[in-house]
């Protein structure tokens, strides 16, 4: 394979170590904070797309509950390929979201 710096393809397993665990951290805090300080803003998101409240808390309580056991599989690295799949969906999902509704803030 032809490459500009041979030497950085030795450090393609650390690389995807340290790349999984950092968004390992970021899942976490999501889901921790989704059932912490985040829950409100969550609630009003969903709210702000005409869910109704008990709907609303369902979908933040689901949201943390994935977050957390997403971070914990790319953390202890079960299953990494197919939860790495999933938080790029649920990435895009938030980032679609928040372009939707000017007044989200995280």
């Amino acid at each position: 394979m032809l490459s500009t710096f041979p030497i950085l393809l030795s450090y393609d397993v650390i690389a995807v170590t340290v790349l999984r665990l950092a968004v390992a951290v970021c899942f976490l805090a999501m889901g921790i904070g989704a059932f912490g300080q985040d829950r409100t803003a969550l609630r009003d998101l969903y709210s702000h797309f005409g869910f109704k409240q008990s709907v609303a808390n369902f979908f933040v309580s689901l949201f943390g509950a994935v977050s957390l056991l997403l971070g914990i599989f790319l953390l202890i690295g079960l299953g990494t390929q197919i939860a790495a799949i999933i938080t790029g969906v649920i990435s895009l999902k938030l980032l679609l979201l928040r372009r939707l509704s000017k007044s989200f803030h995280l």
